[in-house]
């Protein structure tokens, strides 16, 4: 028997991924979250997401970002981070910056938390250089993110494949900007990972629903 992190109840689950990670979210409240691996292109570029942005999934990313739960930095990818590991073995992990006041208040940087999670190399190769939040900003606002970044670590990226990682995608203003960045820092090839896909129209897009 275990306990689920998001709602508490105790539940019995037994599926093939149980043989490798401990259950940490009853199938009721996976099934709430909707997990469709979708590929598509941004700018050109590959990019992938692992959820739609829904009621559910908003609800636990506030908790655990908004409410400073640590302890549900697991959950978003405790059925997938095998496969996600061995599909991005090769990469080397850039995460989206944060404001670095929030990250003290909160006492972690959320985007780094779940990705961690992988086992994957990570590059906090990119900082905000002013405080400032994308939620509730103007298009022409979130059109203006390249101008409050800057690539402050490119040791580890010359010639290497990143992945951007990111907890939800609206505009992609953010992961274009960070691209320009990651590229400008040498790296071989740059591809996108977000938890969440606001919009469902990009360019080739692919879903598949992830049942592991």
């Amino acid at each position: 028997m275990s306990f689920c992190l998001n709602c508490l109840n105790e539940f019995t689950e037994a599926s093939w991924s149980d043989l490798f990670l401990p259950p940490i979210l009853c199938p009721s409240c996976y099934r709430s979250l909707k997990p469709r691996f979708s590929a598509f292109r941004l700018d050109g570029k590959k990019a992938y997401s692992l959820y739609p942005y829904s009621e559910a999934f908003r609800n636990l990313l506030y908790r655990f970002k908004g409410c400073y739960d640590l302890a549900l930095a697991p959950v978003f990818l405790c059925k997938t981070r095998i496969f996600l590991r061995f599909f991005f073995s090769s990469y080397v992990l850039v995460p989206a910056p944060s404001n670095e006041e929030d990250d003290i208040k909160r006492g972690f940087n959320h985007v780094h938390e779940i990705f961690k999670e992988l086992g994957l190399p990570m590059s906090k190769a990119i900082a905000k250089t002013t405080r400032f939040k994308q939620a509730g900003s103007s298009r022409e606002e979130r059109l203006k993110v390249a101008e409050r970044l800057a690539l402050v670590d490119a040791s580890g990226l010359k010639g290497r494949k990143v992945l951007f990682v990111d907890d939800v995608i609206t505009t992609g203003s953010t992961a274009r900007a960070c691209r320009a960045l990651i590229e400008e820092a040498g790296a071989k090839e740059v591809s996108f990972f977000f938890l969440s896909m606001v919009q469902k129209d990009r360019e080739n897009s692919i879903h598949r629903p992830f049942s592991p």
